[in-house]
Parts: structure tokens; sequence; C-alpha cells
């Protein structure tokens, strides 16, 4: 037991070296990059996303909180996945409209979050009947009549080897700190905070711009030494849990897909997101890499409308229904709050909550 012993306290020993160097990393990047969000203006660096985001929120601005809150919550309430489409023809104007309209929502969507602001993302907007036809050919149940019907389909793509782009998101760490240390009248932050910036990066994504044969097992080393730290010292030493490269891809393409999900319903444009499809088939179908992942499609139009009657419209997607004068959201049931929230530990009840 002897030799054992003192092979796992040298082993320990330089883990709690290697972790103290990351956490000093760390620390290092996140006060000399400012990784957190600014909350002024000046944080965003180019002057063409200054004027979106002035004219996206001048109505936010001219609003009070209470109005703003309201328009949220109508957006939040209203979203609901469509099963049945209005199939408009190619050269109509009603088509165009819808897919220039998800074109801006998409354009809108990339301020979604990410790790360390690497974006690990792509989108396809499937318009063409051809494209459509192949995308579809690849789902099951009622998705191939959705995505012939819908006018546009997205395909959200998780990147997995994230870390290929190190030079690209080198120079946008650059010159986002570039903006701010003008702002705040500071030096600009050095090549080796930067090159530390992505190399932690790579370690948090997994993304390793390996070979794959090669990207995999080391993926898995870096997991297992990490983990092994956090279980010799007990959690003494705090090391990040990391995931797999596609479970963290996969997570951070979920925030965009979601911002485009709510920002279409904002613009008064259903929404189906779907997951049964075989992704290797539209993979193909599309020339996607294998470097992406397809956590999610989501197909984009109006509700099906078979029928106008004066002033009622007969909206036949089951997500509606009508009324005398307008169509009416019918929400899915969710579970009481009480049964998914907790408050400071798992399992005890929120005391805020009315009983």
């Amino acid at each position: 037991m002897a030799p054992f012993t003192g092979t796992k306290r040298k082993i320990s020993f330089g883990f709690v070296v290697l972790t103290s160097l990351l956490r000093s990393s760390l620390g290092l990047v996140f006060r000399s990059n400012n990784l957190h969000c600014h909350p002024t203006l000046q944080s965003w660096t180019s002057s063409r996303n200054t004027q979106q985001y002035h004219s996206s929120t001048k109505l936010c601005v001219l609003s009070t909180e209470s109005d703003v809150a309201a328009c949220f919550d109508a957006i939040v309430k209203q979203r609901y996945a469509c099963t049945r489409f209005q199939k408009h023809d190619d050269s109509s104007p009603e088509h165009r409209q819808v897919v220039q309209d998800a074109l801006k929502v998409l354009e809108l969507a990339q301020r979604a979050p990410s790790g360390f602001n690497v974006q690990p993302w792509r989108a396809i907007v499937v318009t063409s009947p051809e494209a459509k036809k192949k995308v579809a050919k690849y789902n099951m149940g009622n998705n191939p009549n959705r995505i012939l019907d819908s006018d546009c389909t997205v395909v959200f793509l998780a990147d997995k080897e994230s870390g290929r782009e190190l030079a690209r998101f080198g120079a946008l760490i650059r010159r986002k700190d570039e903006a701010i240390a003008k702002a705040t009248n500071r030096a600009p932050a050095s090549n080796r905070t930067i090159r530390i910036t992505q190399a932690i990066t790579l370690l948090f994504s997994s993304g390793y711009p390996f070979p794959r044969w090669i990207q995999a097992p080391f993926s898995f080393c870096v997991r297992l030494g990490a983990a092994t730290v956090s279980a010799l010292t007990r959690r003494r030493v705090l090391v990040p849990s990391l995931s797999n490269a596609e479970c963290w891809a996969s997570k951070n393409c979920m925030l965009f897909a979601m911002s485009y999900i709510l920002g279409c319903t904002s613009r008064n444009l259903a929404t189906a997101p779907m997951e049964g499809f075989n992704a290797g088939g539209i993979r193909k179908a599309l020339g996607i890499p294998k470097r992406f992942g397809i956590p999610l499609i989501v197909s984009t139009g109006k509700p099906l409308v078979r029928g106008v009657a004066g002033n009622a419209t007969n909206i036949v997607d089951s997500g509606l229904t009508t009324t005398s004068s307008a169509s009416k959201h019918i929400a899915t049931e969710r579970y009481a709050i009480n049964e998914v929230l907790y408050q400071d530990e798992f399992g005890k009840q929120v005391s805020l909550i009315a009983p």
C-alpha cells in the first residue's frame, strides 16, 4: 500500500499544480479581457451592430419597463409548435416575406450568448422545393409535410471542432478588447492573454483541431484528468466539469435556435422545432461536413388556413382554434411550477409560490 499511496500523492500534487495554473489563467483572462457582458453600447465593436441594436430596441427605450416585460411575456406565451403550415407558391410575395423575416430573425438571433463568445453554430435556410424534398426524405412522422408546406426550414448546426477557427476567434477577441481598452483608457491585452483565452476555449469546448481519431480519445483523457483531480482532492481543488465536443456545441447552438424561435413569434411567424430526422441523411443531402452536429431543425411559416368567412378565419392547425372573429392560441399544458422549481436545494419547495 505504501508505494501506491506515494504514487497517488504525486499524481494529486501534479494535478493540483496544473489546476492552480488553470485557475490563475482564467482569472487573468477575465480581468484583462472583460469577458462579462458590457452594459453599454460602447462594448459593441461593429458600427453596423450598434445601428441594429439602436433600431431593434428603440421601442423598448421609449416604453416603460412594465410594457417591455408584458411584450416579452406575450411572445413567450404565444409561441407554440405549429403542426400544419399554409403552403405558398415560391414566387408569391407571402413566401418571400416569410423568408426575408426569417433571415432577419436569424441575424438578430446571433446575439444569443455562447461560451466565451465562440458562437459554435451555423444554420442552413432551406427554401427551394428541391432542397425541401431532399431534407423531407430523411424526416419521420409528419415532419416531411411540415418541411414541404412551410416557407422555409432552418437546419441548425453545432460546430464540434470550433478549435479549427482559433485564428478567427482570436481576431474577434482582439477587436472587442481594443474597443473596450479605448473606451476605458487602458492598454490592450497582450498576445499572451489572447493565447490563454484561446487555450481555455479549447479546454471547455473540447473542439480540438486534431484528426477525429485523435480528437475523441484526447478529449476523453482531458475530461478524465479533470474528473480525477476533482475526485482525488474531494473537490477541494475546483476544476470545471467538462463536456464532450458535441454536447458543448449543441447546448450553445440551442440558445441560438431558441432566440430564433422567439424572434419568429414576435413577427407573427409560426415555427415547428423538430428532432425526428436522420442526421446522416440530412448531412449527405445538404453537403454538411462531419464536424457539424445537427441538434434541431425548425420549419417556419404561417399556420394552415382553409377558408375565410367574414372576419372569421378557419385555421386548422391543432395549436390554434377559431373564435367568431379571430384565432386563439391553445397553450399546451406544463407541469406545476412547484414540481420543477426548487429553492436553495433540490426538492425544497420555493416559499414564494402560493400553494
